[in-house]
């Protein structure tokens, strides 16, 4: 934590919350970090974990401590994650839906099929999101050609790399893709819309959302974006957004993102 440049990350975090109209956003100090390795158990691979109720993180630091500079760059780009995760708090509301960070949603009761108490929607969406937006920040805070140079062969790796949530990466690229297709936008426009939202705190269960993405791709899609708990069901998804049938088409959802860009 000592190496970490708090005042150049937290600059990096507020530039990209103002972007959207956030001028005071949750920024995680060093204090806010914990190096418990006990809170997260030894029966999971999680490099790190924010908690939305205390504001606090946790990094498994264990993990990279015998890495070098592959474990330097790995800490600094799970800090980074976990500070991304902040960003994105929102309060709960006292709801049955209650934003957790981002678009994870701590659900209760959210439909009547699914077995009594909470339920996490969207996490998976959510942790794309993040990682995404951490590598951008990731590479933007790099400053050394040294560390440039290994954070380009580590990112580029085919067998390692540093970062998680690969396959949902790579999912999250091929939906913006499908998104731009259908709806006449840009890529950048596209990514520009689920940033904001996703710093926001859009509630993609709501009904007008919800319809609009239904009328671009087809029927029950949130559902299936909220349940994703494994990379197979990233593919089932996409070959189901290969299969609808309507292309440029410029309704709901293509005006949802210009306007959630408004002000930007």
């Amino acid at each position: 934590l000592e190496n970490v440049d708090f005042t150049r990350l937290h600059s990096l975090l507020s530039s990209l919350a103002k972007r959207i109209g956030i001028e005071n956003p949750n920024l995680l100090h060093a204090q806010d970090f914990y190096t418990a390795d006990e809170y997260l158990g030894e029966d999971t691979d999680w490099s790190g974990m924010y908690v939305p109720s205390s504001n606090k993180s946790y990094i498994r630091s264990n993990q990279f401590a015998s890495s070098g500079n592959y474990g330097k760059l790995g800490f600094l780009h799970t800090l980074i994650h976990e500070s991304t995760h902040a960003l994105a708090r929102k309060e709960c509301d006292g709801s049955s839906i209650n934003h957790d960070s981002g678009y994870s949603q701590l659900s209760e009761h959210m439909f009547k099929d699914w077995d009594s108490g909470y339920v996490r929607f969207l996490e998976y969406f959510d942790e794309a999101v993040t990682e995404k937006i951490a590598r951008e920040l990731l590479g933007a805070y790099i400053e050394t050609e040294e560390k440039r140079s290994l954070y380009k062969v580590l990112s580029n790796a085919k067998t390692v790399r540093p970062f998680a949530y690969e396959e949902y990466v790579v999912f999250l690229e091929q939906f913006i893709d499908k998104i731009s297709e259908k709806t006449e936008v840009s890529k950048e426009v596209v990514w520009e819309g689920i940033l904001n939202d996703y710093l926001q705190g859009t509630n993609l269960f709501d009904p007008d959302m919800e319809k609009a993405f239904e009328e671009v791709f087809y029927e029950g899609i949130i559902y299936e974006l909220g349940s994703i708990n494994k990379p197979s069901d990233l593919q089932l998804i996409l070959d189901r957004i290969e299969e609808s049938p309507q292309k440029g088409l410029l309704q709901k959802l293509s005006a949802k993102i210009k306007r959630s860009l408004e002000g930007i």
